[in-house]
């Protein structure tokens, strides 16, 4: 992976509370994202070059590509993952039932959680990010087709996400 949880939690301005265990997964899809995107050479040669940084990743003195597609990485990690950080179980007091909750309160503190709507807006933006990132290193591997938010391996003609394994009609 060139970017790793310290990075997306920089690039989404996120707390570290959000620990690396949640955020991983994400990493290891937007990885295999932003491979097919930029083809397998161009990812390795700034994988291998961010990965000699050490952990966390310090990306000061890194080829611009390679800061570019970490940037990249990221944004399509945060896109991936959004629906799980924006998600809080609740458990019943003495009981086993739990539900998801949109909102709670910490101490004094309340929280709102993104509705679906707002969250569907969050999750374009991160692409178009993930997107304008990655531009400049686009292979041509994507069939002609812009890996930008309007027609993507996420999203379809009508703006609505698919799998990437989704059959043509």
């Amino acid at each position: 992976m060139i970017c790793d949880a310290a990075h997306v939690r920089k690039v989404g301005n996120f707390p570290d509370s959000l620990s690396a265990t949640v955020i991983d997964p994400h990493i290891r899809t937007a990885k295999r994202r932003l491979k097919r995107w930029v083809g397998a050479s161009a990812y390795t040669t700034a994988e291998t070059e961010s990965e000699a940084t050490g952990v966390p990743r310090d990306f000061s003195g890194v080829a611009d590509a390679t800061l570019d597609l970490a940037d990249a990485e990221a944004y399509l990690a945060i896109a991936i993952g959004l629906p799980s950080f924006n998600t809080v179980m609740e458990g019943v007091t003495g009981g086993s039932a739990a539900g998801i909750t949109m909102t709670g309160i910490v101490g004094e503190n309340t929280y709102r959680y993104m509705n679906p709507d707002e969250l569907k807006k969050m999750r374009e933006k991160y692409l178009e990010n993930a997107y304008e990132a990655a531009k400049d290193y686009l292979s041509d591997t994507t069939g002609g087709m812009s890996p930008g938010p309007g027609i993507s391996y996420a999203l379809d003609a009508d703006g609505y996400e698919i799998d990437e394994d989704w059959p043509e009609d």
